[in-house]
């Protein structure tokens, strides 16, 4: 039987909120409840389990990236979300789901300094395939729902630095206030970065007959390749959500990659649609992000 992961946070604010400011033009999203159920993080093959991490079986048959060129052989994917300064009262959510200019910027310089190399996916996948050769200290960077602090605070420091990085959207979130909207996103885009898909309206996929869930799929990537003059090729599963009926719909949709909530590194074998990423949270020291690197 499958199984539906969800994240562990206590309501979906966190990991992408109902816009509160529509634009005139743009449709309202439609999901605005919180996941029914919150399920432990899965484990992907070989992982050590801690204690906010359980195994869980019947997980779909991985889609396995083979192989290895030479270069880094364990690549953490670093998750953000929000990138703003919090007040002293500020909650749970909001302090798991966001990080503060400051500390993206000694973040990004440390990787910078240490001679890490941010990598887009594509790059990742095709040097875990032996296809390309990676950097011996490879790291992607991913950041999650288009929240426009991304744009205002985290974009400039990835171009001062150098740095590469994903940006997860949600399409029909586009011109709400507190989202990117196209031309935010053209911009981004032209600095090198990779726009990739998240929904229409970050449902909660595992929820969804297969008409609604292709849709979900399939409506906001062709929305993003049409409005941005791209190939959108990688996802991320709202909520950290998914399970195998989920996963072969983003197969169908004609995704390379999608990418979890699930706190690993990434190591051959892998399976490209079941992809880890590590979170970076608002109260995390400098010395608690270098202990998510290899």
């Amino acid at each position: 039987m499958a199984i539906v992961f969800w994240c562990w946070v206590l309501s979906a604010a966190a990991c992408g909120a109902q816009p509160a400011s529509p634009a005139a033009a743009v449709p309202t999203p439609a999901n605005t409840a919180p996941p029914p159920s919150i399920t432990p993080f899965i484990l992907l093959p070989g992982a050590t389990s801690g204690p906010t991490l359980r195994a869980l079986a019947g997980t779909a048959a991985p889609l396995t990236v083979v192989g290895g060129g030479p270069g880094a052989t364990s690549i953490p994917i670093l998750m953000y979300h929000q990138v703003k300064d919090l007040p002293p009262t500020a909650g749970l959510e909001d302090l798991t789901w966001t990080v503060s200019p400051a500390s993206l910027e000694a973040q990004l310089g440390y990787l910078a300094d240490k001679g890490y190399v941010t990598i887009s996916l594509d790059q990742m996948l095709d040097g875990l395939a032996g296809k390309a050769a990676l950097p011996a200290r490879a790291v992607v960077i991913t950041f999650d729902d288009g929240w426009r602090t991304q744009y205002s605070n985290a974009l400039p420091m990835l171009k001062a630095h150098k740095q590469t990085a994903t940006f997860y959207v949600v399409s029909t979130y586009m011109g709400y206030g507190a989202y990117f909207d196209w031309d935010m996103t053209t911009e981004i885009k032209n600095a090198g970065m990779t726009i990739a898909g998240h929904t229409l309206d970050h449902a909660n996929l595992p929820t969804l007959g297969a008409a609604a869930l292709d849709r979900e799929l399939r409506d906001s990537k062709a929305a993003l390749e049409s409005k941005l003059g791209i190939q959108v090729n990688h996802f991320a599963y709202p909520y950290g959500a998914y399970n195998d009926a989920v996963i072969e719909a983003v197969k169908r949709a004609g995704y390379r990659s999608a990418t979890t909530i699930n706190p690993v590194l990434v190591k051959n074998p892998v399976s490209s649609l079941l992809l880890p990423r590590i979170r970076v949270s608002y109260k995390e020291s400098l010395a608690d992000f270098v202990k998510k690197l290899p």
